[in-house]
């Protein structure tokens, strides 16, 4: 076959497959392919589904830009450590321990504590001390004690009985919670609530309903408590249970001593001295104001504890 004869073919070949791929090509478009003379990539998909575009159809506003710096969240005094009020069940109270205990002076004792999320000690490993005062009638000394505090700028946790929070006592409450102290309970009745054939299930939820009641009623609705140091440190299993369900920290000591007397102790060096020995990492303390030794004590201890490091904060306060 001659040069002439199969040029022709060859041009209609080509045409032939041009007219193909166009109307291919068009196909896929239409399908919502969109070619490309590379081979997508997981980066870079096919677009399926297109919709084409319209130039009626209104912009849409775009977001404001996000914050690259978190705001701070405001902190709720004793969330991470405190759960909600829960359902108090009281058949299963009277299914715990009605063991009498007293502090946390052995591994049993702290288990037990530690079970009901309570504290003996708090952040332990760490230069901290948490100052912790019992107040069942005042003796006229926590005005004074408050100003040592104020004047250390050292805050501290207060545990009220409920026949402390009376109108006499209402402007010390008052100032308790105004100078950024913190507020707990000692229990509203001072007896040895471990005795059961007395202190049925219901009574002690009684005691803790009292204990909330009254300080509303004197303080405000707003004010709450979610620390509980149980009256003489004595407590059982069914005690804590019932604290805990209530939304309440069970509070007790690493640190106390024999200070309920009304006298003053004459060398004051002797109380310093206490203090020292006992001077841990984490360290909660039981004291009392029945007396001006520990006022007179703050300065040289605050001052010592500081120089060796040591931070001082309420339960509620963290840095």
């Amino acid at each position: 076959m001659s040069k002439k004869v199969i040029i022709p073919f060859i041009v209609l070949a080509v045409v032939v497959a041009a007219i193909s791929l166009h109307i291919i090509g068009k196909t896929y478009y239409e399908l919502g392919f969109v070619l490309t003379k590379s081979t997508p990539s997981a980066t870079n998909p096919p677009v399926m589904n297109r919709t084409p575009k319209n130039k009626n159809t209104p912009k849409k506003t775009p977001s404001p830009p996000l914050d690259a710096t978190p705001k701070p969240t405001e902190t709720v005094p004793n969330t991470t450590t405190v759960p909600p009020f829960s359902e108090i069940d009281l058949a299963l109270a009277n299914s715990l321990s009605t063991r009498s205990q007293h502090g946390a002076t052995s591994n049993e004792q702290r288990n037990l504590i530690e079970k009901y999320g309570g504290y003996y000690k708090k952040d332990q490993g760490l230069k901290r001390i948490y100052l912790a005062y019992n107040l069942g009638t005042e003796y006229g000394h926590t005005h004074a004690l408050l100003d040592k505090l104020k004047e250390k700028n050292v805050k501290a946790t207060f545990f009220v009985l409920g026949a402390y929070v009376k109108e006499p006592n209402r402007s010390i409450l008052e100032r308790i919670l105004e100078e950024g102290h913190v507020l707990g309970s000692h229990g509203y009745s001072h007896a040895n609530q471990t005795n059961t054939n007395e202190w049925t299930v219901e009574k002690l939820v009684k005691d803790f309903e009292n204990m909330d009641r009254r300080v509303k009623d004197l303080l405000g609705e707003d004010v709450n408590i979610y620390y509980y140091r149980p009256p003489f440190g004595y407590y059982n299993e069914r005690m804590l249970y019932i604290a805990r369900q209530r939304g309440m920290t069970p509070v007790f000591w690493s640190f106390s001593y024999a200070d309920w007397g009304t006298e003053d102790t004459e060398d004051i060096n002797e109380i310093y001295e206490l203090y020292m020995k006992n001077l841990q990492d984490g360290m909660i303390t039981q004291f009392h104001i029945s007396n001006t030794d520990n006022i007179k004590v703050l300065d040289k201890f605050i001052d010592k504890a500081r120089e060796m490091g040591y931070e001082f904060y309420s339960l509620d306060e963290r840095r």
